[in-house]
């Protein structure tokens, strides 16, 4: 009778302790579907705040394309895919294309210039050159529009 006690107190306290264990389960289960909501809502609230700092970026980039074409380039398309826009046009000379580039290299919404294509229209000396030129948005100055 004593050890059928002892059973029966050690299975009280093992069916207590196994209702607390579900109790924490269904606890921990919530906190990890807090922590996963969290993470989605941290997520939506960096595309947000990505959307809200690249704002400007569209604006101070065309804004500058005004700015770093000189005489003598003429721009027939302009194409952003992603960071990288591609300028397409005619030049009087190389040396205008030279000038464009450098400018680009120097203006702060762009990284660095690369020269796609440049051909002559002609083999007279005053031929027209078309030509493509690729270049990407700064990243530096996204972060620091705010």
């Amino acid at each position: 009778g004593y050890a059928n006690s002892l059973i029966s107190d050690q299975n009280q306290r093992n069916t207590l302790l196994q209702t607390e264990i579900t109790k924490l389960d269904v606890k921990i289960k919530e906190i990890q579907d807090l922590e996963a909501q969290k993470k989605r809502l941290l997520a939506r609230m960096q595309v947000i705040q990505d959307l809200q700092e690249s704002r400007p970026k569209v604006v101070k980039v065309f804004d500058s394309i005004a700015r770093v074409v000189p005489e003598g380039i003429h721009l027939e398309k302009v194409v952003r895919t992603g960071n990288t826009i591609t300028f397409s046009g005619t030049a009087e000379s190389n040396a205008r294309v030279s000038v464009f580039m450098r400018q680009l290299d120097e203006n702060p919404e762009y990284g660095e210039s690369r020269l796609e294509v440049i051909k002559r229209t002609s083999t007279s000396n005053n031929a027209i050159r078309q030509f493509t030129v690729e270049v990407n948005e700064s990243a530096a100055a996204t972060k620091g529009d705010k």
